[in-house]
């Protein structure tokens, strides 16, 4: 479930030599000086403690950039659950010698990887609007950006490939789709705590409200289903006025390409804020199933599924 952490320990109350001992336990690549407005100087050394990239000054070190995951298990094909974020967080403390479960969290990335029975593409074009997130469909997956936070999916097997890893043999012939959420900002804002530290990540409590954070972002995408007209089941004005949108979603490739067009219309000032909700609301409302006009698209139903069975089972 936890992958991509960016972490930070303080050191001004250690020992004195604690930063002598830890330049011997870091593999140091390289160094930086930098200057504040002040004129004062600050050495800033970068190296690594396996997969993990590391940078240290005399009053922080910092863990970011990198997978966890990848650093515990040797790929992040993998997720880790709570036990296993425990005993990584342990053993980063053993080669530090320092306490990392105190270490304050300033990015955290939620996700899961699902074996599915299609192209990753399959799923991502099913996948509609999200209330206040600017939906991106880009060369490497589909992105939902909202204020100090990301929802993305992609197909992780083509991601793993292009990294030149080795692909295990198990995964041959097979489709994988991620789905993550990324915590970027102010995440103790966006959990309701006073602070996140590493050490917070496998409370139980704690754990099972990330669990539901992220599955509540996914029920919250709007997911779009197959038009499948019926005329014979027309039935009343309501039904052809429904009938009508639906055949104007269907001409126009679909929801997606109609409230992009909605978006452009409202930064030209051609519509007010209120009419592009409207209109937005209004496409919502036709898209939803009903017999005789929308059925659910088989891989967004197999989808759901595959995420809330995951949810359940974490919570569990």
């Amino acid at each position: 479930m936890i992958d991509t952490l960016n972490f930070h320990l303080d050191l001004k109350e250690m020992d004195k030599t604690t930063f002598s001992k830890l330049m011997q336990r870091i593999s140091i690549t390289k160094q930086k000086i930098f200057h504040d407005r002040y004129g004062m100087e600050y050495v800033y050394f970068y190296g690594n403690i396996g997969h993990l990239k590391v940078i240290l000054c005399k009053s922080r070190i910092f863990i970011k950039d990198r997978s966890i995951c990848k650093w515990i298990k040797g790929d992040n094909l993998h997720t880790l659950n709570r036990k296993e974020i425990e005993d990584g967080i342990d053993r980063l403390s053993d080669i530090l010698h320092l306490p990392m479960d105190q270490a304050k969290v300033s990015r955290l990335d939620l996700g899961q990887n699902f074996i599915v029975q299609q192209p990753a593409e399959n799923y991502l074009s099913h996948l509609g609007i999200l209330s206040r997130a600017k939906r991106l469909c880009q060369f490497h997956g589909l992105y939902y950006n909202k204020t100090n936070l990301q929802l993305i999916f992609y197909d992780k097997l083509k991601e793993y490939k292009q990294s030149n890893d080795k692909m295990p043999e198990q995964y041959n012939n097979k489709y994988m789709l991620r789905y993550e959420l990324r915590l970027l900002q102010k995440l103790s804002s966006l959990l309701k705590v006073p602070e996140v530290t590493t050490g917070l990540l496998y409370n139980k409590d704690f754990y099972v409200n990330l669990v539901k954070l992220w599955h509540t972002y996914y029920k919250a995408i709007q997911k779009i289903n197959d038009i499948d007209l019926n005329f014979d089941a027309i039935k009343n004005k309501k039904d052809l006025h429904r009938v009508a949108i639906l055949n104007l979603l269907k001409d126009h490739n679909g929801e997606i390409e109609v409230t992009d067009q909605i978006d452009e219309a409202l930064e030209c000032r051609k519509l007010t804020s209120k009419q592009a909700c409207d209109l937005k609301a209004i496409i919502i409302k036709a898209s939803e199933i009903k017999k005789g006009f929308v059925t659910t698209n088989e891989a967004i139903k197999e989808l759901n599924q595959k995420i809330d069975d995951f949810a359940s089972n974490e919570i569990s």
